[in-house]
This record gives structure tokens, sequence and C-alpha cells, in this order.
């Protein structure tokens, strides 16, 4: 049984807001034309061109299911994105560092900081969508679903700064529940609002078309910065502070019921802190050299 500490690095990617009982109104569609796929692709360009870094820190609460039942934990969070695809997550516990999950240089790598030993898993980062369903033994234990989001453009996508082809979309309908239009894509789907196009949502389908893993974004807020953000008012980005996210571990889906994991991650003001970026965040040999793993797993 992987402790608690394991658990709640599970729960921070894998989990959501418990969602309440009763059922989200339906939203009509709005009148107007459908947007095209190159206009969606378009204006997600446009955002992920204004948000050139971004720090959001935090309070998690979360729950996860196990063998031996429902359990609760709280904890502490930092992320720090740079552009286009370089990541740093990191979750804290009474003050100590948990997990570390990262990006840059073509690789990618989670480390259990609280493990005994230390274990790193490292892998070159496939393209797009591209990570195995296998993951290496005993990762899943205390990560459920952390093979699908091997991956910083998922993780980008997760932070509502994405980036995608229109050659890429299949479809694009009104989605009632969501309220939002549902751009379809492979192995994904893509919720955003109305006319802004503003990101809001996404659903991570397995090779069947099953939703494995789901977020929910809100809380959107100004990017603040120490440095003016050359745009107009009315052009600076609109970011998440509460970030929502489920995951069916184990070969379940969201049509099996409930998720394995639910978390609600609750930012504080999120920050362009491009002055303040330390390029060691995102290398491989750097964040090995200072967190002195162990035991270091090779994803091949």
């Amino acid at each position: 049984m992987p402790n608690a500490v394991s658990s709640i690095a599970a729960a921070v990617l894998w989990s959501c807001i418990a969602v309440g009982c009763e059922a989200p109104p339906v939203v009509s569609q709005p009148d107007g034309p459908v947007p095209t796929a190159q206009q969606w692709a378009d204006a997600q360009e446009r955002r992920a061109a204004t948000v050139p870094s971004l720090s959001l820190r935090g309070h998690a609460d979360f729950e996860w299911r196990d063998s031996t039942g429902q359990h609760f934990d709280d904890g502490d969070f930092d992320i720090i994105f740079r552009a286009p695809s370089e990541l740093c997550l990191r979750l804290s516990k009474l003050g100590q560092k948990a997990l570390w999950i990262g990006a840059g240089g073509g690789q990618a790598w989670v480390i259990f900081l609280n493990e005994k030993p230390v274990r790193a898993v490292h892998r070159l980062v496939q393209p797009a969508g591209g990570a195995p369903e296998r993951a290496p033994a005993g990762l899943s234990d205390a990560m459920p679903g952390i093979e699908r989001f091997f991956d910083p453009d998922r993780l980008a996508e997760a932070l509502g700064i994405g980036r995608a082809s229109a050659a890429d979309v299949q479809s694009i309908a009104w989605d009632s529940g969501r309220a939002a239009w549902a751009v379809s894509l492979p192995s994904r789907r893509v919720f955003v609002r109305g006319e802004s196009l503003l990101p809001i949502g996404i659903d991570w389908f397995d090779a069947a078309g099953a939703v494995t893993a789901s977020c929910t974004l809100g809380g959107f807020e100004w990017l603040r910065s120490e440095q003016a953000i050359a745009a107009a008012e009315s052009s600076k980005p609109l970011v998440p502070t509460r970030i929502r996210v489920e995951v069916w571990s184990g070969g379940r889906t969201r049509a099996q019921g409930a998720p394995d994991g639910v978390l609600q991650l609750a930012a504080a003001e999120p920050t362009d802190a491009s002055a303040r970026l330390k390029p060691q965040m995102f290398s491989w040999d750097d964040v090995r050299e200072s967190t002195r793993p162990e035991v270091i797993v090779a994803w091949e």
C-alpha cells in the first residue's frame, strides 16, 4: 500500500474537486455560426503566445481511492511553466517536498522525494499523446494514470495554454453539459467558451475512445507580471486559478463510475515570473543533481 504522501502525489495530478449531487443546468447553443477549426487553432495560438511563463502557487485538497478504501488529505503545490513546453510541478506536505514532476530539453521525469530510497522515473519526451499506456513496474502503485500525463504538452493543456493544429480537429460541436464548444482531437476533447474560445476543460481518451482523465478550469484571472505585458488590457491573458482533474486507473473509465482520484487546486494570483525563472528547474541533469535520487528507472 502506498504511504500517505505517495497517495498525495497520486491525487495531485489525477484528482478533481468533488462534484455536487445536482446535475448542471442544460445550456442552449449560442446563436451564430459554429467556430471553424482554423479559428479555434488561431485563438489557442494567440493565447499561448501571451503566456511566456506562468507561476501558480496555492493549496490542494484531494481524495483518492485504493485497495484499502477512500482517503483524504491536503498539501501545498507550486507550478512553474515556461513556453513552449518546459514545466516544473512540485508538491509539499508539512513544508517538505514530496513530489517533483518536470519536463525540459526533450526529457520528462517524476521524482518521489518522500520514498526511501528516493526514486525517479525518467524518459525521453514522446510526440504529443504518444506516451505508451504500459508504465514501468511500480509507477502506477503510487500515481495511478501517470503514464497518460508523462507529456509536457498534455500538462500545458491542463493549464489552459495548449497548442494544436487546425488539421488535427475532427469536429466542433456544442456541449450543453459543459456549456461550451467541444473540439474533438486525436485522444482528447477540448472544451472552449463561447466567442472567446477560452479553454475551460479537457477530456482525455484511451485507444477505445473512453474517457480516462478529465479536467475543469475555472477562477480565471488576468496574468500578473513584474514587467508590463505588451498587450492592451482587453487582450491580456486570463489564466485559471482553480484546476480540477479526475482520473480513472487500472483499466477503468468514466463510464464505470466514480474516479479513483479527486482534487481541487486553488492558486493565488497567476504570475508571469520570467525575470525570476531558473533554467535549472527544467534540466534533468540539474534536477537529478539537486534531488539525488538513489533509484532511477528509465522508461523506454
